[in-house]
């Protein structure tokens, strides 16, 4: 009987510390896994769809969305947004479309453009604790482009000022139009 008593203990004094060790490895996996499935913001550079040239000549490198998710998410997933940064919105047909600022760390200037990319309405520093506010422009329109807070009054954008949309690797088109021909919605 004292042999057995005696296997017992040392079966314990090495099993317990593998079942403690087990017990915490699975834990630490269910806080990475959950870490990795859980929705954060990202701080790696944004997706670069297409180049949109300002009024002043000037490239941003722009993240188009291609679905409603990614409309609806825009760019409140990420922390930050960089000065040659922006993101575009298409819609199907011009109409009053209206931006708000749910989830976001930055406020941002927002142009709303018609089907010829000219700004027919700006709302600039549109702040994230102005939210459940929602921007609304008064004019139809059929882009929306997101850029960096400040850019209007730095590159004194206005309304009437046009942009050009230039997909990535592609040169302009005869029409000016190199977008509408090569992304798809």
């Amino acid at each position: 009987m004292s042999i057995f008593i005696k296997r017992l203990k040392e079966y314990r004094n090495i099993v317990q510390p593998l079942i403690i060790i087990l017990i915490l490895l699975g834990l630490l996996g269910f806080i990475i896994l959950n870490y990795f499935l859980s929705e954060k913001k990202s701080m790696l550079p944004h997706r670069h769809d297409i180049n949109v040239i300002t009024p002043n000549n000037d490239t941003l490198k722009t993240f188009v969305t291609q679905n409603s998710k990614e409309r609806h998410v825009g760019l409140s997933n990420h922390t930050h947004l960089h000065s040659d940064e922006a993101m575009l919105f298409v819609f199907d047909n011009p109409g009053i479309y209206g931006f708000h600022m749910p989830n976001m760390d930055f406020s941002i200037d927002i142009y709303w453009l018609n089907e010829e990319k000219e700004i027919v309405y700006i709302q600039e520093s549109a702040h994230p604790d102005d939210y459940p506010k929602v921007y609304t422009p008064t004019i139809p329109a059929l882009y929306v482009l997101e850029v960096v807070d400040g850019f209007t009054q730095k590159n004194d954008i206005e309304i009437g000022d046009s942009f050009i949309f230039q997909s990535l690797g592609a040169k302009p088109s005869p029409s000016g139009d190199p977008f509408r021909a090569t992304m798809i919605y």
